[in-house]
């Protein structure tokens, strides 16, 4: 029904409704011709009212409609593609200590927490731009800036914890604390740029494993990446990968695997030295 004939509606509901409630107080009030006046008035005043409520009444009920159909295609368009391809598995560097495998799992979950946080359209324009122009001229600087940050709030953190133990020297001994620390960490991206990453720095990471991550997404996993990001994208469905470790004998992990064993993955994974560029 449109508004339009809702409001006609309403206006003669409203018309008989006010004509009877003001006839009868025209009628109290006045008697017979009280009655009429009563009727008269009620019934045009009653109209009105009627009309604008019926009016009312109908807009929400239309804007209610569209709202709900708009939701109900964003919902579809909101639900996990299940069927859009895996991504091989990924492999801790060999000799890697169990702090090492911890920061490897925290970054790989990162990555895949950010890559389902994405449009697939995006996705592959991400990739694709990669591929062609490589870094952004920006990258560089964001990644000193991080480090250096992190440098500046690490040394203030060290040389009030030294002052607390006494030490005199506690400038002297922060400043050596970090640059030892900061020998074997990097500025993350939440996603490898090679994996359509948009820049986003989150943090310091061990750069042993920034750079192996960075590695293994070259080729195979970033070209699976984009297959999965476009089918999503022609199902009109949300990106929905799982990023695994590799099991111990570099394979991925049996359906039935429940989790309790540390190394899962899905596809071959090949460890990389540190000197490989990171994201």
């Amino acid at each position: 029904m449109t508004s339009v004939a809702a409001e006609t509606i309403g206006q003669y509901g409203g018309q008989i409704a006010g004509g009877a409630l003001g006839g009868v107080i025209g009628g109290f009030l006045g008697g017979p011709v009280g009655a009429w006046i009563g009727r008269a008035v009620g019934s045009r005043v009653g109209g009105m009212a009627g009309r604008a409520a019926a009016g009312a009444i109908a807009s929400y009920m239309e804007g209610a409609n569209e709202a709900a159909e708009t939701e109900t295609k964003e919902q579809e368009a909101a639900k996990p593609c299940v069927d859009c391809g895996e991504i091989d598995c990924f492999k801790p560097p060999e000799g890697s200590t169990a702090d090492q495998i911890n920061e490897f799992r925290r970054q790989l979950k990162e990555q895949q927490d950010t890559i389902n946080g994405m449009q697939p359209d995006q996705l592959v324009k991400n990739i694709d731009r990669f591929a062609k122009y490589k870094r952004p001229s920006g990258d560089a600087a964001d990644r000193k800036l991080t480090r250096d940050n992190y440098k500046t709030q690490r040394t203030r953190e060290l040389e009030q914890e030294y002052l607390g133990q006494g030490k005199n020297d506690y400038e002297e001994l922060a400043a050596a604390k970090v640059a030892e620390e900061m020998a074997n960490l990097a500025a993350t991206h939440t996603l490898d740029l090679v994996a359509g990453g948009d820049g986003s720095i989150s943090g310091m990471g061990d750069k042993t494993i920034n750079s192996s991550l960075g590695a293994q997404w070259k080729g195979r996993r970033a070209a699976q990446l984009r297959q999965h990001a476009e089918n999503a994208a022609k199902q009109g469905k949300k990106m929905n990968v799982t990023l695994e470790e590799c099991t111990q004998n570099g394979e991925k992990p049996s359906p039935q695997d429940d989790g309790s064993n540390t190394n899962g993955g899905s596809g071959t994974g090949e460890g990389t030295p540190s000197n490989v560029p990171m994201s």
